[in-house]
């Protein structure tokens, strides 16, 4: 197993210290705004959600840096931050970067995401990438794929069922399609 793989026992810990709060970074708000977004995360997580526009870079970072423990989830546009992010938590394996708009492999986003699991140590495994470059297909190499036949939307409700609802990130080894996975999802 890798080092930066977190055990049961290690998240069950966290949860419990950090009162169930997850920090959210939304994507573009032309198709659903910030609260549909947050409702999306918050049904498939059940957990509270402190949100943040992705253009809120000040007040979202203020957020980590305050709560340098909690998880973070940056979605679609709110990934550009994935680097900054990433250098403010306490721990790496707790940033979730979901379909992150990297149109351009040389784009803010792209560097940025590139930037957080190459260099700062997010696990590649909690970026999760649909086929498509906008939806981050070939951001990084090692991501978790969006379950097939999922939109855009779909997919930020998958990762927080994925990532965050009842089991440890990575605690098997595996992406959510592996079918060593014991918790793999067939159904959302």
């Amino acid at each position: 197993m890798e080092s930066n793989v977190l055990t049961y026992k290690d998240w069950y810990s966290i949860n419990e210290a950090h009162s169930n709060t997850i920090i959210f970074c939304a994507g573009l708000e032309s198709r659903k705004d910030l609260d549909e977004q947050k409702e999306i995360i918050k049904t498939a997580t059940g957990k509270l959600i402190q949100e943040f526009a992705y253009d809120d870079q000040y007040n979202l970072l203020s957020a980590v840096r305050r709560n340098p423990d909690y998880p973070v989830i940056l979605f679609s546009a709110g990934c550009q931050w994935a680097s900054k992010v990433a250098s403010l938590v306490n721990d790496e394996r707790l940033v979730y970067i979901i379909e992150p708009y990297a149109v351009n492999y040389y784009g803010t986003a792209s560097k940025a995401v590139r930037d957080a699991v190459e260099v700062k140590g997010v696990p590649a495994r909690n970026v999760m990438a649909s086929y498509d470059k906008s939806r981050g297909h070939e951001v990084v190499e090692g991501h978790s794929d969006t379950p097939s036949g999922l939109g855009h939307f779909d997919a930020l409700a998958a990762a927080g069922k994925k990532y965050i609802k009842g089991y440890a990130p990575g605690s098997y080894g595996g992406t959510i399609d592996d079918d060593s996975n014991p918790r793999k999802y067939k159904n959302f």
